[in-house]
């Protein structure tokens, strides 16, 4: 087996020079070195055509660097500002709103107002008409 290997192995390498040798054309008519005759390699029959002159290169413009600032140091973030909050109390009769923010600490009847709600049935049972003339500064504009 191992001379089987050995002989295939000689047997493609001569194949292989045999084959590049004859592939590969000899310059300028010279003979062709590694054969047991020197023979000459043919010469084309193809018209041959002059190869058109390298143009030379033309330098590439290069684009002009872009100058670039001093990073500024980061300024710190302003303090977040909280939501707006109404902090006034607003009611609402017979679709008029009222607000009674400072009024509530000084009705006679005590802080009875729940803000932000339509207080018309309960104010008509405690007051009688005129009393809406009264509180008329109270209404939001």
């Amino acid at each position: 087996m191992k001379t089987l290997r050995v002989t295939i192995g000689v047997a493609l390498i001569s194949f292989v020079g045999v084959l590049v040798f004859t592939l590969v054309p000899a310059q300028n008519n010279a003979p062709i070195v590694g054969s047991e005759q020197n023979v000459q390699a043919p010469t084309s029959t193809l018209p041959t055509t002059p190869a058109p002159a390298a143009q030379p290169a033309t330098p590439k413009a290069t684009p002009p660097v872009q100058k670039t600032s001093t990073p500024t140091p980061a300024k710190p973030l302003p303090a977040p500002v909280p939501p707006v909050v109404d902090t006034r109390c607003i009611i609402t009769i017979d679709g008029t709103k009222y607000n009674v923010t400072d009024f509530r600490y000084q009705h006679p009847g005590g802080n009875v107002f729940v803000c932000g709600t339509d207080m018309s049935v309960a104010f008509h049972n405690r007051h009688n008409p005129q009393t809406l003339n009264r509180i008329s500064n109270l209404i939001v504009p």
